[in-house]
């Protein structure tokens, strides 16, 4: 439930009906990409399915997508620029942006 109400509002403020919340990757494929940031978000910033079952904290994070308090909103131009160069110079200082790609399997039938 929580994870569809924020997906529909990433939907909502892109304008993309496909479109997937990235938790993992969120500053790289969510802040980065779309210029967007989830704000009011009231729990650990994980995929909501990993989450305690303690009721209480889930419900807060779901009245809060309820009530809008929890939204995504666009950042500006400036905010935009700060948050890739700081993407781009943590990952040149070494730092872990983003996990790694696995390595894909070599098919059977590759040559």
């Amino acid at each position: 439930m929580i994870c569809e109400r924020v997906n529909a509002k990433l939907s909502e403020i892109t304008g993309l009906d496909n479109v997937q919340m990235q938790y993992s990757n969120y500053e790289r494929d969510i802040v980065q990409h779309f210029g967007v940031e989830l704000v009011g978000w009231t729990a650990e910033f994980i995929n909501p399915s990993q989450l305690s079952n303690a009721l209480a904290p889930l419900q807060e994070l779901a009245d809060t997508l309820e009530a809008g308090t929890c939204k995504f909103v666009w950042l500006t131009t400036a905010e935009c620029r700060v948050r890739c160069l700081h993407g781009k110079q943590s990952s040149t200082e070494g730092a872990v942006v983003a996990p790694p790609l696995k390595p894909r399997k070599k098919h059977a039938d590759a040559g």
